[in-house]
């Protein structure tokens, strides 16, 4: 008897901890069993390209299906331009669904939803599978305006396991506007015409979902990345914000596109690829600037060298050209398109009231046309925009306030060269009235040895049909 007693008292010691465990496990099963849908953990994977951080299956009620929802995270380097989003669920294939944004970068969240014809049980759990069919651009495209490659387009898939609730489905804090762009001319735009966006970045409607620099807007043509570029403006505050949007399709006559402008949460900024902005506003000079891609010619003159087929004189370049003395100048040879070309450069001149040479701002070399430029009292008593040709000069406005940091623009029609000063008119000049005769370039030149003629970017871009830029109307700020 002392025997049995002392091996049932070592029975108990020795497996106690299991049977402690065993039922410890059986009460949580039956909480489980009876605890309300909240509780049980969704399971989502990602096989290559994306994380999964989380899936929402929400049934909305009888005869009306059920909407499948996850959030994920792009982890490979480059570019995915997503084209859709689909998934079954308990062997059920979706509806073609979304993902927004329709463009990810590396560390980027996506949101992705679809609808599933299928009534599941509120509270029941289901297996299934998602794709994500997307263009991939790897890194190295970095600030050329390169399509992806044909070859890149490919499928990313995951698997869900997911119970069936009446969550509120939200495709997180993105909101957009729409962009109603009309041609209102009877010629089409071209293929990667620069469109203007004016902004009023600080209505009371847009500034709780922007960045403050406006880093966090980006444009698209449905699930198409167009490259955009702040001009100016580019803050919160400001009462226009002056974007330039690669467009991908041409604007027919008389017709109207509609773009998306795309507010991402506020810590995204300027990636310097699809969304930059002009050298002069980044932390440093040029990080952010993707001008290239959106413009025919562009060039900011970054770091200390000229680019490549620029010639100058009495020059200095550092983040920035300076011309300084009277035989100034710098140009380079670029190709006229036989549409037409505007040609913009942001300047600040020196002083207004030094007596030099002529400071010859900026301009176009044309058929037989000199664009325009700058005078001071050493050329003539009236400092102004003078539009030059045949070593002489026509004075088309005389205003002194167009001196200074300025958007500078001379334009070519085909048969006309036109001045702008912060895309308002100064004066036009027809080939009847010259006999100057030159290559086809695109010049700067200062003058005076105590003047400052300092350019931070200078580019070209498509001659707007019939002279006339198509107009963009908002619509209204929508919750995706």
């Amino acid at each position: 008897m002392e025997t049995k007693g002392q091996n049932a008292i070592e029975f108990l010691s020795n497996y106690s901890i299991v049977i402690l465990i065993l039922t410890v496990a059986i009460a949580f099963v039956l909480i489980l069993a009876n605890a309300p849908s909240a509780l049980f953990p969704s399971q989502c994977s990602s096989y290559g390209g994306f994380s999964c951080a989380d899936a929402v299956y929400s049934f909305n009620g009888p005869g009306s299906g059920s909407q499948l929802f996850v959030e994920l995270t792009d982890t490979q380097p480059g570019l995915l331009n997503i084209s859709s989003f689909s998934a079954q669920v308990s062997h059920i294939q979706s509806s073609t669904g979304y993902c927004t944004p329709p463009v990810a970068m590396q560390g980027e969240k996506v949101y992705c939803t679809a609808n599933v014809p299928f009534t599941p049980t509120l509270g029941d759990v289901y297996s299934g599978r998602f794709n994500i069919s997307a263009n991939y651009c790897s890194v190295g495209i970095g600030q050329q305006s390169v399509a992806c490659p044909s070859n890149g387009n490919f499928v990313y898939s995951g698997g869900i396991e997911v119970q069936a609730g009446r969550q509120q489905i939200s495709m997180g804090p993105y909101y957009y506007l729409p962009l109603n762009i009309t041609n209102p001319t009877n010629s089409p735009t071209q293929t990667g015409f620069q469109m203007q966006i004016n902004l009023t970045a600080n209505s009371i409607l847009y500034t709780p979902h922007e960045r403050s620099d406006l880093g966090n807007l980006r444009f698209y043509d449905a699930a198409q990345a167009l490259y955009s570029w702040c001009e100016s403006g580019c803050n919160s505050s400001a009462g226009k914000a002056v974007f330039w949007v690669k467009m991908d399709r041409p604007i027919l006559a008389n017709s109207v596109i509609t773009l998306q402008m795309y507010f991402l949460p506020n810590n995204i900024e300027y990636s310097g690829r699809y969304a930059g902005e002009a050298p002069q506003l980044s932390p440093t000079y040029a990080q952010y600037d993707n001008g290239a891609s959106v413009f025919n010619n562009y060039w900011n003159f970054a770091g200390t060298s000229l680019p490549n087929g620029w010639t100058a004189g009495g020059y200095n370049v550092n983040n920035g050209l300076t011309l300084s003395g009277a035989q100034a100048i710098a140009y380079t040879t670029i190709t006229y398109p036989s549409v037409g070309i505007v040609a913009d450069s942001y300047t600040t001149t020196g002083s207004t009231t030094a007596p030099e040479d002529p400071l010859f701002g900026y301009g176009l070399t044309k058929s037989g046309l000199v664009g325009y430029g700058y005078a001071y009292t050493g050329y003539t008593a009236a400092p102004g925009i003078y539009l030059f040709y045949n070593n002489g000069g026509t004075l088309v406005s005389s205003q002194a306030s167009h001196l200074g940091t300025l958007v500078y623009t001379a334009t070519w029609s085909g048969t006309q060269i036109t001045a702008y000063y912060n895309y308002s008119l100064a004066g036009t000049v027809s080939n009847s009235a010259v006999s100057y005769s030159s290559a086809n370039q695109l010049v700067i030149r200062g003058g005076g040895t105590a003047l400052g003629f300092i350019t931070n970017w200078l580019r070209t871009r498509d001659y707007p049909p019939n002279g006339v830029m198509p107009s963009v109307s908002f619509g209204h700020l929508t919750e995706v």
